[in-house]
């Protein structure tokens, strides 16, 4: 390899060891290794020879996904996605140096018949993986309601716990452990699923979680925290619509979180579009706090979200909501432009007369 010293040619070196493990060069340097196999992928995309797999009516193609050293591939269950596939991963052994860990290399099918399956991951020489699965930690796949998707996070706590026991630490110290060590073990859990009642156990009552000024131990609220964490998911998908993942979500489920009162969303799906919502367990802090801006009003429901005044119109006319046609319409869908004044056009299941027109 040759340098410049001082803006002239040095002599050639030759690298004759690698990077400790620990150093801070080394993420950065893997990153670097690792965005090849990503362009690798890249290109056989482009080319034509790698499809992904394609997300509900938007056309959103989900192919690879990666983190650090974790990869995931998603793919249609095809001879030449396989043989692509192989392809990319021999190339990328040859030209980065580096091995793939075939003990650590899973296939995971979904709707094929265990033949296929079987038959796949003997030609990429892989393990046949089953859902759940563990990716950067948190089980992809499972119930998020069950207490069986929680017993592992569970486990560590009580070990945690138990090993304090043990030494001869006072009240205040172990206070200190609390709030800085054993509250923030579940963090990651409680940001991506909504945890159910037993996983809570005892954390949300009493005066343990009151702060200090009021007679509590300032202990953080799981239930609450729970809560806020994935109220920031409601509040991502506003503020950055071209994140890949809400892309994702839009062309499976549509445009809003109006899903949520469907039955063709998933657990996670109702789950965030419930949080902080009048008809959830939140008390609605969420929903009275956000409003729209309405533009073309194909993007904010006339009856569900919150566009005039600070409750949505369901809330307020519950009489009107229930005599609709539509009631998950979009507000541009009640009405029309003529002559630059905005005319509305509400279906009615019926004609409207006494009370109810004059609310109308």
């Amino acid at each position: 390899m040759s340098v410049l010293v001082n803006g002239s040619p040095a002599t050639n070196f030759y690298v004759s060891r690698s990077i400790r493990q620990g150093d801070p060069m080394a993420p950065f340097m893997f990153l670097m290794v690792a965005e090849g196999f990503a362009g690798l992928v890249r290109k056989a995309r482009s080319i034509g020879v790698l499809e992904g797999y394609k997300i509900g009516g938007g056309g959103v193609e989900v192919c690879d996904l990666q983190f650090a050293n974790d990869t995931i591939i998603v793919c249609k269950p095809s001879d030449r996605n396989l043989m692509c596939l192989k392809s990319i991963l021999r190339c990328f052994e040859l030209a980065s140096g580096l091995k793939v860990n075939s003990n650590k290399s899973f296939l995971y099918g979904i709707r094929l018949s265990d033949s296929i399956i079987s038959a796949a991951a003997n030609f990429l020489f892989c393990k046949i993986g089953f859902f759940p699965f563990n990716y950067l930690g948190v089980p992809v796949g499972a119930n998020p309601r069950r207490i069986s998707t929680w017993q592992l996070m569970i486990e560590i706590i009580s070990k945690r716990l138990a090993s304090w026991k043990c030494k001869h630490i006072s009240f205040g110290g172990r206070l200190i452990l609390l709030n800085s060590v054993l509250s923030n073990i579940p963090t990651y859990m409680l940001s991506l699923y909504k945890a159910p009642k037993k996983v809570y156990c005892v954390s949300g009552l009493g005066l343990v979680c009151k702060p200090k000024e009021l007679g509590g131990l300032g202990v953080k609220d799981l239930i609450h925290f729970n809560h806020a964490l994935l109220g920031k998911w409601r509040w991502r998908r506003l503020q950055d619509k071209e994140a890949f993942w809400v892309q994702v979500i839009d062309s499976k489920y549509g445009s809003e979180w109006s899903f949520q009162r469907s039955g063709i969303a998933s657990r996670w799906c109702k789950d965030i579009g419930k949080v902080g919502s009048p008809d959830a367990d939140t008390s609605g802090w969420f929903d009275g706090n956000v409003w729209k801006e309405i533009g073309n009003g194909l993007q904010t429901l006339f009856w569900h979200d919150v566009w005039v005044g600070n409750q949505s119109l369901k809330m307020v006319f519950p009489r009107l909501f229930r005599l609709a046609v539509d009631q998950n319409s979009w507000v541009g869908d009640n009405g029309f432009w003529r002559d630059d004044v905005w005319i509305w056009k509400i279906l009615w299941r019926r004609n409207l007369f006494g009370r109810n027109e004059s609310l109308a």
